[in-house]
């Protein structure tokens, strides 16, 4: 078979992006998915509210991108539901504004799929050298990137996943409450729970251009706290038990060991830290030496702390704020997957 003819086979793909006050970053995005080397694909650029000048970056690709702008901001879950509705491929393809994709990036996703006989992939998210020195400092956490579970199972982040499109309709689509962040990762327990395999697969590359400011980065984490509380309650805790626990149990660990060291000793408060520190130090050096240099690896390490307390801070919050009914309606929710009625996304039909 000649190499025209296999491209010509190749199964069709929706590529969705959605982007909010995204001016900055959404050209890169673009131009790196319209210089794939996948022939047979549709972008669909679902434009969520923007306020900034992200509609007349736009305007040069409207006529290659079916485009969509809501009228108020809806959330990236609602926003992905929309562009599933959109989409006339047979599998569906999600990236973000502020991600660039590697050239081969859709060719390995459809091949992990194609191959293995399964409905959803995700691939590696990487740290871009053009950025500076914050961002990549953030890069060292590795925050999203997927998590393997078993062998090349793997729960796989909304920034770089395919799914076929009807895995995304029976199951509802992402779910419409996560308006702060986590819809992925409730849709890959879903999905796990239903039975189905999501692989991983490295060789299909996106970068993210990562915050690069510390107020920014402390609003993401805070905000992605907020989020797995509303995971935590709709799972009830079931899912990513130790992740949830840890973010309830810092705040109080972090006072009693704070209390229980000045007790003992005033003078060990300040020599903890700087041990942790050296330590974690030490132990991220080893596993990113090859990719980051030291003065990011050194940042990182604290940074890394300023994540898990930010995010242990978003947990507390919505665990407090959050209104009682909702409590009370998420907790009655236990994830069906067998049927996509029962979800609180939409029908994506």
């Amino acid at each position: 078979m000649s190499q025209k003819a296999e491209l010509e086979m190749r199964p069709m793909v929706s590529v969705v992006v959605c982007v909010f006050n995204g001016a900055k970053s959404v050209r890169r995005c673009l131009d790196s998915l319209f210089n794939l080397d996948y022939e047979n694909y549709e972008v669909i650029l679902i434009n969520d509210g923007s306020s900034d000048e992200t509609d007349r970056v736009l305007q040069g690709y409207r006529d290659r991108v079916t485009y969509v702008k809501n009228e108020v901001n809806l959330g990236l879950a609602a926003s992905r539901n929309k562009g599933v509705k959109l989409s006339r491929g047979e599998y569906v393809a999600f990236s973000d504004a502020d991600c660039v994709v590697d050239r081969l990036w859709l060719t390995e996703l459809v091949k992990c799929l194609t191959e293995n006989n399964v409905q959803g992939a995700g691939g590696a998210i990487r740290t871009p050298e053009d950025i500076g020195y914050f961002a990549r400092s953030v890069g060292t956490l590795h925050k999203p990137s997927p998590k393997l579970i078993s062998g090349n199972e793997a729960e796989v982040p909304g920034g770089n996943c395919i799914f076929k499109k009807s895995l995304l309709q029976q199951m509802g689509g992402f779910d419409e409450t996560f308006k702060e962040s986590n819809a992925d990762t409730d849709f890959n327990i879903r999905v796990w729970s239903d039975g189905t395999r999501i692989l991983y697969q490295p060789s299909a590359v996106v970068y993210h251009y990562h915050r690069g400011t510390f107020s920014s980065f402390i609003r993401w984490r805070f905000i992605n706290g907020i989020g797995l509380y509303r995971l935590a309650q709709k799972h009830r805790f079931k899912a990513k038990r130790l992740y949830h626990m840890f973010n309830l149990g810092l705040p109080p660990l972090l006072f009693i060991v704070g209390g229980f060291t000045l007790w003992i000793e005033p003078l060990f408060l300040p020599v903890l830290p700087v041990a942790l520190y050296l330590i974690q130090l030490g132990r991220l050096y080893i596993k990113e030496r090859g990719e980051f240099r030291p003065r990011e690896i050194c940042l990182g390490v604290f940074l890394g702390w300023l994540l898990r307390l930010s995010g242990s801070a978003g947990f507390w919050y919505a665990m407090i704020t959050l209104p009682r009914n909702h409590r009370e309606t998420l907790m009655r929710q236990d994830a069906p997957a067998d049927s996509s009625a029962d979800q609180p996304g939409i029908a994506l039909k």
